[in-house]
């Protein structure tokens, strides 16, 4: 039981007046091209979708990057602003405990002011 082959045959036809050509492929062989075709489009289509992905991930880490740069810069003015309130505080601190020695008072919150 043999299984007859379907062909598909391609005729070229020259312009000038040269004989025609024609290719004889089996019709698996056209089906198989066809598959490999849409099998390397789909693959093609995957491959850009990703690159682009990527390409869209790699824009926003730089810019997450720039964004911590800035807030990192901001941090340590913060800290350094902190540094020197904490210093007025201290300066204040002192003060506060010259005055009320000479005074006669007791800064401590948790004595109750004598009426």
């Amino acid at each position: 039981m043999g299984r007859k082959w379907r062909w598909f045959t391609i005729m070229i036809v020259p312009h000038n007046e040269e004989s025609t050509f024609s290719i004889r492929l089996p019709l698996v062989a056209i089906q198989v091209a066809v598959a490999l075709l849409i099998i390397a489009i789909v693959v093609l289509l995957n491959f850009t979708n990703t690159y682009r992905q990527r390409l869209h991930e790699a824009h926003e880490a730089r810019v997450l990057r720039e964004v911590n740069r800035v807030q990192q810069e901001e941090i340590e003015q913060f800290e350094s602003q902190t540094l020197v309130l904490k210093q007025q505080v201290d300066e204040i601190e002192q003060v506060a405990e010259i005055l009320s020695d000479k005074l006669g008072i007791s800064l401590d919150e948790d004595e109750a002011p004598a009426e």
